[in-house]
């Protein structure tokens, strides 16, 4: 059986490139990850999914 993958996920403003922890941001790929993916989606402390 394959071991289970972790992505470490960090948003970046679409306008800057730089990192941006606005739950917004990160809401706009995170879904699609996890749609696509069985893999355990790890997030910086600030961002939503991190309070789960």
């Amino acid at each position: 059986m394959p071991e289970p993958a972790i992505v470490h996920l960090h948003a970046r403003d679409p306008r800057t490139a730089g990192p941006d922890p606005r739950p917004e941001i990160f809401q706009r790929f995170q879904p699609r990850i996890a749609a696509e993916t069985d893999a355990v989606v790890s997030a910086p402390a600030n961002s939503p999914r991190s309070a789960r």
